[in-house]
């Protein structure tokens, strides 16, 4: 009598073909390493961003204290506000792609942070821009600093703020030029849980 042997499962059989459409999964070694360098370089760049606001801090306070005299009943007053605020917004959700890759880091998802940074990022460069070009309408405009001599300081908006504020926001969004590269399958592999 003849002995049984089991057919040996050919490449195209279902059970292998669900076998081979399931894609491969990272190695943990490469996917820590992989978040480990990232984590290193957000931290590169969020100091470099701490460093840039640090040696305009004699600007900003002089703006702050611009900012003060304005009456709270007119409309530049809001958008001077915003407009001053935005760039150290921008430096302080810097630190989300920080947290985003400490949670890769520990196995946890980074989608979370990684998203919320996208969002925050446009948000705050829409309300930049839209501050700026209200500025830039209303031209100049005068405060009163106070005291019975009536004294009063024009501050004046230049077009010129339009033409820096790009450099600046490619400056202050490297993270967000950076995220087509989660479009690329390996790099959403590496960002999945492992």
């Amino acid at each position: 009598m003849r002995k049984f042997t089991p057919p040996i499962p050919s490449a195209t059989s279902p059970q292998n073909a669900i076998e081979y459409a399931t894609p491969k999964r990272p190695s943990p070694y490469r996917q820590k390493r992989a978040f480990t360098i990232t984590l290193i370089v957000s931290l590169g760049y969020f100091a470099v961003l701490v460093a840039l606001e640090l040696s305009k801090l004699d600007n900003l306070r002089q703006l702050f204290d611009i900012a003060r005299q304005f009456p709270p009943s007119e409309s530049y007053t809001i958008d001077f506000w915003a407009y001053i605020l935005v760039l150290p917004a921008m430096t302080l959700i810097a630190l989300l792609p920080v947290l985003a890759c400490a949670f890769g880091l520990f196995g946890r998802r980074a989608r979370g942070p990684t998203i919320a940074y996208l969002m925050l990022q446009v948000t705050l460069i829409i309300i930049h821009w839209v501050a700026a070009t209200n500025l830039v309408r209303h031209g100049h405009f005068t405060y009163s600093r106070g005291g019975d001599d009536g004294a009063s300081t024009i501050f004046v908006v230049y077009s010129g703020v339009l033409h820096t504020m790009p450099t600046t926001h490619i400056i202050f969004s490297l993270p967000l030029l950076a995220s087509p590269a989660l479009l690329v399958p390996a790099v959403r592999r590496i960002f999945s849980r492992s």
